[in-house]
Parts: C-alpha cells; sequence; structure tokens
C-alpha cells in the first residue's frame, strides 16, 4: 500500500511545482491543509465498508521544495483498499465523490481532468493542494502544503 501512496504521490509532484510557493500565511495554510485531510479521512472513513474496507493514514511527512530555496513542504496522505467483492471501479466512485464534496468556492481543479484519468488535483488560494488518486483497488487521499521557509 505505501508504495501505491508513493505513486500516487510522485505522479502529482510535477503538479505542486505550481505551488512553488507564493507567500501565504503559514497558519493558515497549515489549518485549511489539516482541516481538508481531516474532512476527506473522515468522509473515507464513512463509506459503506462492502466497498471501502481499509483507510489507512501515513505520518506527515516533510520534503524539501526545489524552489524557492530553503523551503519545505508537508505532505499528509492516506490509502484506501477495496473490499474483496467491491468492484475496481468502485475506486474512481470513491474518489469523485471525495473530490465533489470540495467547495468549489475554496478549491479550483488544477487542470481539466480526462474523464480516465487516475487522478485530480486541487489547489486552494493559500497554496494547498489535494489530490486524489484511484489506483485499482486503492484510494489515495493526499494533501500538500504550500513550500514554505524551513
Amino acid at each position: 500500500m505505501r508504495a501505491r501512496s508513493g505513486l500516487a504521490a510522485a505522479s502529482l509532484s510535477a503538479v505542486l511545482a505550481l505551488t512553488a510557493c507564493s507567500s501565504v500565511d503559514a497558519d493558515a495554510a497549515d489549518r485549511r491543509m489539516n482541516e481538508v485531510f481531516d474532512d476527506l479521512v473522515a468522509q473515507a472513513s464513512a463509506v459503506d465498508p462492502q466497498v471501502l474496507r481499509t483507510l489507512e493514514t501515513a505520518e506527515p511527512r516533510t520534503r524539501a521544495c526545489s524552489r524557492p530555496a530553503d523551503t519545505e513542504q508537508v505532505m499528509l496522505t492516506a490509502t484506501g483498499v477495496l473490499a474483496v467483492a467491491a468492484d475496481v471501479s468502485q475506486a474512481a466512485g470513491v474518489r469523485d465523490d471525495l473530490g465533489e464534496s470540495l467547495d468549489p468556492d475554496v478549491w479550483r481543479a488544477l487542470a481539466d481532468a480526462d474523464p480516465g484519468a487516475e487522478s485530480r488535483g486541487w489547489i486552494s488560494e493559500d497554496g494547498v493542494t489535494v489530490t486524489l488518486a484511484a489506483e485499482g483497488p486503492a484510494v489515495v487521499i493526499a494533501v500538500f502544503s504550500p513550500c514554505l521557509p524551513a
């Protein structure tokens, strides 16, 4: 499972470079990041266990940003696995339901998503990025802070 969540995070790194970190209120961004992550995890936890069997959150991770220098980004992730009897297409349904729960007045889609794409991304005006991915029988939730001084 860690490999899948790592893959989702890595596949979206290029998108995160777009958030290369303008000046933002670090406390506000941290609150938004934690609030949206907690909300998405709560919603995913409420999915019927006949569809989404498990949901595990990982410890927050910090990584250095390439630009600007001397900045870092925090990443929060959770990975859910479909129940054995669930159809693999239900992972995309869970991802889409989570994405639809994001307030369009706060979250802007990063790109016009191809309906067949495994992952989707949104960004808030304070630079917090949400990505949701459906990878086979897994659903990955990843929330990234903007790049902030280390």
